[in-house]
């Protein structure tokens, strides 16, 4: 296919156009299913466009996508085609949806972002006849690395999420297609805006899904985009491809052997595996789906074109799917816990609010699930924190395909309000209607304001609880604070700066870190989420409102960042004295057992075996700590 986008039809009059969306191996792995398509429907036009994902890419995927439907408008306008089929692969599927999100145009409930600003053009029409969309391994979801994968998949994944967590400024196309990613989590949340069942002008798509049988790169779960793939006015298909992984799914074409004799039977079965492929392929591109019409001329071959009816139920992918979307639920509200917590507390939390809403006759749902158990280390550092960020964001659009008719909510608690607060910033399509923050570690400088006035508002009202004696935030979120690199700040410990009506604050709640989230406030925060009730400092029921946060906090929030100076001046100098004594050119020998044993006989003759353990169980000690706390 060298760099061709564009293959004519065999025929003179084309009635039919296909685009192909490769994955990340390039337009080159394409070009057997391009061939298939090209050989055997004679009036195909066929519009291959390369992605150029290339390993060191930077291109956003948005841009990418408004590209290629500025290419579909020119090849429309000069050819009046019946019918349109995208054919996506990998990585791909992800810019087919993108492409049919920008045609079909903006739903103001779930805004474009930035990036995505399509031309709006009133003579466009053929996003309406893109009768079909073919995912070949599709991940819908983005990449994740996991140790399920091969080890030149995994060691490649991780090695794009590290390039692009840890260099400023360097953001790899790859990156941008992670699970959870900004571009990931607004095209899905835009396309289940677009299939919305509510909607009457929406597209009629067949989805057809073909799963390799032994692909550990993309599962059900990464396919799938629940609501959007299974309204019922269009058709969901899910065909699974025998002794297929994520590479051989697109072995489509006849083998030819090279060593007839030596290797008969080895070819004999590839030869009859990827005839299978192919005629799934076939079936998927322009099977018969009940109650639509064969389409006219499919293949020199007709009975290679079978009925599109023994696919897989969507039930039998994953035990964790529902077996639809509830548009019953209005109301949902995400209660999200902080490092160093199992986040038991959440589902108190979300069973009082639960309750609350039951009496006033509005039913609520909750997502109280965990991000994990992880300490002050891992939570340090920014890339880790995004990675949180990623993962609620997923919890997000797939809540929002369960429940697409519930406005959300959300309680967080430390680490669970700096998710929030980032995710707001960085996703478009991210809308809260009440929030509730305890112990925040968000800057206290946080623009609110342009989250309160964006069409729609991001957020409605803020609730946050600022606490008398929260020492974690006002030594380290606040002594971090003048390092923006960090994104940490201490509002749980001197409230945000700006004023608004919006944002009430309850300044002060007698206690620590916790003092937001203990059972004497579940009933005050479940009021305010469900009934807006805006609790007032100098009638909190329990009679813990103070005016005045203790001196000790005061104190050190005052001194935080000289405070955290001097105790990494503290732990390095202990550490250089430990240390510096056993430092010897030797240590840049070769390694071996003799060479260990030799070091410690030196060191036992010369005194120095207590230097060496001393600073073993230095090192411990630092390392016990920061995995602890």
């Amino acid at each position: 296919m060298g760099n061709i986008e564009f293959i004519e039809a065999k025929d003179k009059l084309a009635r039919r156009l296909v685009v192909t969306f490769h994955g990340f191996g390039g337009p080159s792995r394409m070009r057997r299913v391009v061939d298939v398509v090209h050989n055997d429907m004679n009036d195909t036009d066929i519009f291959a466009p390369d992605l150029r994902f290339s390993l060191l890419g930077t291109k956003h995927p948005s841009i990418l996508a408004k590209g290629i439907i500025d290419k579909i408008d020119d090849y429309c306008s000069k050819a009046n085609y019946e019918d349109i089929l995208f054919i996506s692969y990998s990585a791909g599927a992800t810019i087919a949806r993108k492409v049919l999100i920008g045609a079909w145009g903006q739903n103001n409930e779930v805004p474009f972002e930035r990036e995505f600003n399509p031309k709006v053009k009133a003579s466009r029409n053929w996003h309406k006849k893109v009768s079909r969309l073919v995912n070949i391994a599709g991940m819908t979801r983005g990449w994740i690395a996991s140790s399920r994968q091969k080890l030149k998949e995994s060691i490649g994944l991780n090695l794009f999420g590290l390039l692009g967590h840890i260099i400023p400024g360097y953001m790899p196309t790859i990156f941008r297609l992670r699970r959870g990613a900004p571009f990931i989590i607004n095209m899905r949340l835009q396309w289940l805006a677009l299939m919305n069942t509510n909607i009457k002008d929406r597209p009629k798509i067949a989805i057809i899904n073909l799963l390799g049988s032994v692909d550990n790169l993309v599962g059900p779960l990464e396919i799938i985009d629940f609501t959007g793939d299974f309204a019922d006015s269009f058709h969901l298909f899910f065909i699974q491809v025998p002794s297929s992984d994520h590479r051989s799914i697109l072995d489509v074409q006849t083998y030819n052997p090279v060593n007839l004799i030596k290797n008969w039977e080895r070819t004999k079965a590839k030869v009859l595996l990827n005839t299978r492929r192919g005629d799934l392929l076939r079936t998927a591109i322009v099977g018969k789906i009940e109650g639509l019409p064969v389409p006219v001329k499919p293949f020199h071959n007709p009975s290679t074109v079978s009925v599109i009816k023994e696919s897989m139920s969507h039930n039998h992918l994953d035990d964790n799917l529902p077996s639809s979307p509830n548009t019953d639920i209005k109301h949902l509200v995400f209660v999200i816990h902080g490092i160093r917590d199992d986040g038991y507390w959440t589902k108190k939390i979300a069973a009082k609010i639960k309750a609350r809403g039951k009496n006033s006759n509005n039913t609520y749902a909750s997502n109280t699930k965990s991000y994990g158990y992880y300490t002050a280390l891992p939570f340090a550092l920014p890339w880790i924190r995004r990675q949180k960020v990623e993962w609620l964001m997923d919890e997000y659009a797939t809540t929002r395909a369960f429940y697409p008719n519930a406005k959300f909510s959300y309680v967080g608690h430390s680490n669970g309000t700096y998710l929030a607060a980032n995710a707001l910033e960085n996703y478009e399509t991210c809308i809260f209607d009440k929030i509730v923050f305890a112990g925040s570690v968000v800057r206290k400088d946080y623009n609110w304001e342009n989250k309160f006035s964006s069409q729609p508002p991001k957020v409605k009202k803020l609730l946050n609880y600022v606490a008398t004696n929260d020492l974690v935030v006002a030594l380290f979120p606040k002594g971090l604070q003048p390092l923006k690199v960090f994104d940490l700040g201490s509002a749980g410990h001197d409230g945000f700066s700006q004023l608004d009506n919006n944002i009430q604050q309850i300044k002060y709640v007698e206690g620590g870190h916790g003092a937001g989230v203990k059972e004497s406030r579940w009933d005050e925060i479940s009021d305010f989420i469900v009934n807006d009730v805006i609790p007032k400092g100098n009638t909190l029921l329990d009679s813990d409102f103070k005016n005045s946060r203790s001196p000790v906090a005061m104190a050190i929030g005052g001194f935080s960042t000289i405070i955290l100076i001097f105790l990494l001046y503290i732990i390095g100098s202990i550490g250089w004295a430990l240390f510096s004594p056993l430092i010897d050119h030797t240590w840049a020998a070769a390694f071996d057992l003799k060479y260990l044993n030799d070091l410690w006989s030196s060191y036992v003759s010369k005194g120095k075996e207590l230097n060496v353990t001393v600073s073993i169980l230095y090192v411990m000690m630092i390392r016990y700590f920061l995995y602890k706390y």
